[in-house]
Parts: C-alpha cells; structure tokens; sequence
C-alpha cells in the first residue's frame, strides 16, 4: 500500500501514477490525477500567454520606435541666395516652379512661374520677401519623406545703432530683403512647405582691414515673428 501524496489516501502500488511535479516525483490516484494535468494545462497556456504578451509588447514597441523615426526623419535640402536680381519683383511668399534650374534660365521676372502644381523633373523654389528688414539669414531647409513636409527657416534683422566707435560703419538701413530658396526636383506627391520666420534683434556692421563684418545685438536673441503654410501638389 502507498499513499496519494495529494490527498493522502491508501491505494495500492498499481493505482498510482508517478508524475513529475517541481522537479521531483509524486504519486498519485486516479482523481488527482486529472486535477493535477489540468493545473499544469492552466500554467502551460498562461506561460505561454505570458509569452505572447511580452511579444506583442516588443511588436509595439518597435513599431512605435519606427513609426517615430518614421515620422521624425528629416534631411537637408535646398539652398538660398539672398536679393537674386530675378526675384526682385515678388511679394509675399511663393512657390516658383520651373522646368529647369532657374538660375540656369534666363529669367528676368519669377512672377510668371508662380504655382502650386508641377510635374514630376520640374526645379521647385520658394520666394520670400521681407519688407523693412535690415538683413536675412537663411537657416536651413529640412524634408521629411514620408509625411513630405518641407520645413524653411530665416531669421531677419532690424537696423540696430553701432556703438561709438571708429571702426564701426553708419547705420543699416531697412530695406526689402528677398530670400530664394532652391529646393531642387521633388519625387511625385502632395507638400506642405512651411516657412518659419524668426526675429534675430538689431544688427550693425563693422568694417575692419576693407572687411564688413556683422554685429548682432548682445546677449543674441532669436524669436518667433511668423509662419506661412504653402501647399504643392507634384504629379
């Protein structure tokens, strides 16, 4: 005679069953016996939920991460010339597009390639003109590829008093500044451009050795004065 070691009770040799439990081995009867396959059943399907979760949980994760990088990515685009004489006429900002690289053409007005559609190969630029304005800076152009959204940043300054000194010119006077922003050819698809305009503070002009050179307000400060949104469709 032995004993179940789950509920304890005599049974003969022949009727209990040696199964393995927490690494060792346990006999037992005929109605434990189901009772103990069916906990270990329940601990097999929730480990193996406990899997299936953490999984899905790391699918999510780096779904999220790429989806952000997605959605985050931005490269370099573009260049800018400041007055270009053939812009010189327009106002506001503009989209300008053009078959080819309009400093290539010959081009004496931008106003007649004013558009928001273009065909795929075409040179997309964007104009823009700030008015009573001492100097611009072109900060930079980023594209973001999956969203197609191009982003433009200039900064524009106000006509600041040199200090007192020999060295430094008269002031700056406030004239139209025209910023052209070559983009290049863009792939097929829908754009937002989006122009960011950013208020630097005075500036003035130092001229050393036959050399101009900028001097910008003290401490340097750059804020927000406006935005523009464009749209472009490419197809």
């Amino acid at each position: 005679m032995s004993l179940c070691d789950r509920c304890g009770r005599p049974f003969c040799r022949s009727c209990l069953q040696v199964v393995e439990e927490a690494g060792r081995g346990v006999a037992l009867c005929s109605d434990c016996l189901p009772k103990f396959e069916a906990e270990k059943a329940r601990a097999k399907l929730a480990a193996r939920r406990r899997i299936i979760k953490a999984i899905a949980v790391i699918a999510i994760i780096i779904g999220s991460l790429i989806t952000y990088r997605m959605f985050t990515y931005t490269e370099p685009i573009g260049s800018a010339v400041r007055n270009w004489p053939p812009a010189r006429n327009m106002e506001g900002v503009s989209i300008i597009v053009t078959p080819e690289d309009p400093r290539k053409m010959s081009i004496e007005n931008l106003t007649e390639y004013v558009s928001k559609r273009g065909k795929p190969g075409d040179f997309v630029s964007v104009v823009i003109t700030f008015y009573e304005v001492a100097h611009v800076k072109f900060k930079g152009a980023t594209l973001q590829p999956f969203t197609k959204r191009i982003t433009i940043k200039a900064t524009w300054y106000s006509c600041g008093r040199p200090p007192i000194n020999p060295f430094f010119s008269g002031g700056v006077s406030a004239t139209p500044e025209v910023l052209t922003v070559f983009l290049g050819r863009l792939q097929p698809g829908r754009y937002i451009i989006k122009v960011e305009k950013f208020y630097g503070g005075d500036i003035s002009w130092v001229i050393r050795e036959g050399k101009t050179y900028p001097v910008y307000e003290h401490p340097y400060r750059e804020e927000r004065s406006g935005t523009s949104t464009l749209y472009l469709w490419i197809g």
